[in-house]
């Protein structure tokens, strides 16, 4: 068992610690049936936690160190996921009138919760020293070399590995071999279990994008063309036009006070419009609000400062979201770029345009390793693109919704 899922475990067990002691606490003589009634949407709401909890890497074995880092990501996600929590229990309140009445009773779970999350963290880190040994066979290449060296200088991620030419005698927890050898010999059944991963395989797993330089044309498209479930595409448009008709009326709510920042930080336009392209290949009018001076000098310098702070929180892209509602553009999806750069880097990056498969997303995957600008970071976005087409799902796009909004709340941003 990985030490993410038994920390996940972990979890589980105090957040329903907390909900006994505040049941406890306020109802000693109808425990019994007030658990009840709260256990089905404390379920639910754990799982809410949990993806809150991920996107906010609390399940990272880089955080797994009770340090201020720790503490401080903590309590973001923590204040995040209270005011989700009352958000929750409003829209839950026409259906479950008797749970969590009054919210002081939240109160003092979500207090418990606090305490109990902490201690657990604090001793489990300290008993936490797990280590997943990685076993390379065959010869060696520049993704594995890539590799090796990742895992050489983040050994806090609790990795081990050593080079082989035939199966270990020793039990190993990923055998990753590599596909140039002709020939590698294992016995059948092996004396252990273990994970088989090829080189490019292991680096998807390990880095959470697609070394495409690596992979021929037909190894590509077998992982990035598949047919999305009706299911995933009907509920992702649900979610498009709610949070899309959530930020129209936030923008038409911030646009004087955001002109007003514009204009009086350069003369000149609020909106700037730019034709980008679609999903395949489409011609798409969007709308940003302009963050940069007019006349000359590189983007940095043209940067205005009240313009930084919208891309850093990217409320820049806000007016997209009525090419949302109009289903040109989704929420989630690769990053919508000019028409002119998209064929440029189609010459430079092989399979380049395979990204216009999906909707353009306002945030996207990609969109959450930084920005780029240069051939060689374009490169790696792309990579990123590929493996969100990849694996393209619900919980996915939840996942990185929630991310993008620890990025703005941290804000990190371009």
């Amino acid at each position: 068992m990985s030490s993410r899922f038994k920390i996940l475990i972990l979890d589980f067990f105090v957040f329903f610690l907390a909900l006994t002691l505040m049941l406890a606490t306020r109802f000693p003589d109808s425990f019994a049936i007030q658990f009840y009634f709260h256990a089905k949407l404390f379920f639910v709401l754990f799982f809410i936690y949990a993806l809150i909890f991920y996107s906010f890497e609390l399940y990272e074995p880089v955080y797994f160190r009770f340090n201020k880092e720790f503490v401080g990501l903590s309590f973001s996600a923590l204040t995040f996921s209270f005011f989700i929590s009352l958000a929750y229990f409003y829209l839950a309140r026409p259906f479950e009138a008797t749970v969590l009445s009054p919210y002081s009773n939240f109160i003092i779970f979500f207090v418990f919760f606090i305490i109990l999350f902490f201690i657990e963290r604090k001793l489990i880190f300290q008993i936490i020293n797990e280590v997943q040994k990685v076993v390379f066979i065959g010869g060696q290449n520049q993704l594995s070399n890539e590799i090796k060296k990742y895992l050489d200088e983040n050994k806090h991620l609790g990795f081990c590995f050593e080079n082989s030419t035939e199966l270990p005698r020793q039990p190993a927890d990923f055998l990753v071999i590599s596909k140039t050898d002709h020939e590698i010999n294992l016995p059948i059944p092996l004396p252990f279990s273990t994970n088989f991963f090829s080189v490019e395989q292991f680096y998807v797993y390990l880095f959470k994008k697609i070394p495409f330089q690596f992979l021929d044309r037909n190894e590509i498209l077998e992982m990035v063309i598949k047919k999305p479930s009706p299911f995933f595409l009907f509920t992702k448009r649900i979610i498009d036009l709610v949070i899309g008709f959530s930020l129209s009326l936030f923008f038409v709510g911030l646009y004087p006070l955001f002109a007003l920042g514009i204009k009086l930080s350069d003369p000149g336009p609020v909106l700037i419009k730019q034709k980008r392209l679609g999903q395949f290949g489409l011609d798409l009018e969007i709308y940003k609000f302009r963050t940069m001076k007019n006349g000359n000098g590189s983007d940095q310098e043209r940067i205005f400062s009240f313009g930084q702070l919208l891309r850093k929180t990217h409320l820049d892209e806000l007016p997209q979201s009525f090419n949302i509602l109009g289903g040109q553009m989704s929420l989630v999806g690769p990053r919508i770029e000019l028409k002119n750069v998209v064929e440029e880097f189609a010459k430079k990056i092989p399979h380049y345009k395979l990204k216009l498969l999906a909707k353009p997303g306002l945030t996207g995957w990609a969109q959450l390793h930084g920005y780029s600008s240069t051939l060689s970071e374009y490169e790696q976005k792309f990579s990123y693109d590929l493996y969100y087409l990849a694996n393209r799902n619900l919980i996915f796009d939840l996942i990185i919704i929630l991310k993008t909004i620890k990025e703005v709340v941290l804000k990190k941003g371009r």
